[in-house]
């Protein structure tokens, strides 16, 4: 049994990963790999765009279709499995407001609170894999600031498993 899953059965409740704790795992760590595949991470984002394509619009019928993935901010294609920033982008402009929270209990690399940072929501995440949510702390190192009003929203990730949170 490795360390990480001495870890793991030893938390099987939440426990959160902080902005410290990716700091002290980055001093070692280039990179994870998840299913195979290296997702390096990036500690500094030369970031050009914070916002999607101008001629972007609210999907207003129960069929989406997307043109392209999206890359804006600190979205990357690179995690198997991961949505198109679009898809949470709607979702959270449509049913919530600034300072509203959203929850993803399957974070994985952590684009709905990256769109949730952006839009000014406040937002959890919780993983059950420790590099997934290294790789979301990673994509939500960045500062953002376009507005004079804006108000930084909270974020908090987890370790731990979406069938129990004890911490929510």
């Amino acid at each position: 049994m490795n360390i990480d899953e001495k870890l793991r059965e030893r938390y099987m409740c939440m426990r959160e990963i902080t902005i410290s704790d990716y700091l002290e795992f980055i001093k070692n760590k280039q990179s994870v790999i998840i299913e195979d595949i290296e997702v390096k991470l990036h500690k500094n984002w030369n970031i050009k765009t914070y916002a999607p394509p101008d001629d972007y619009t609210l999907e207003r019928t129960t069929v989406w279709s997307f043109p392209d993935r999206g890359n804006w901010a600190t979205h990357k294609g690179n995690y198997r499995g991961n949505w198109s920033p679009y898809i949470p982008r709607n979702l959270i402009l449509k049913y919530s407001k600034k300072g509203d929270w959203v929850l993803d209990q399957m974070m994985g690399s952590g684009t709905t609170l990256v769109e949730a940072k952006l839009l000014e929501r406040n937002a959890i995440g919780v993983d059950i894999n420790l590099d997934a949510v290294m790789v979301a702390r990673d994509r939500l190192n960045f500062h953002y600031s376009t507005l004079l009003e804006y108000k930084e929203p909270i974020i908090k990730t987890y370790w731990g498993d979406a069938r129990n949170l004890d911490k929510i």
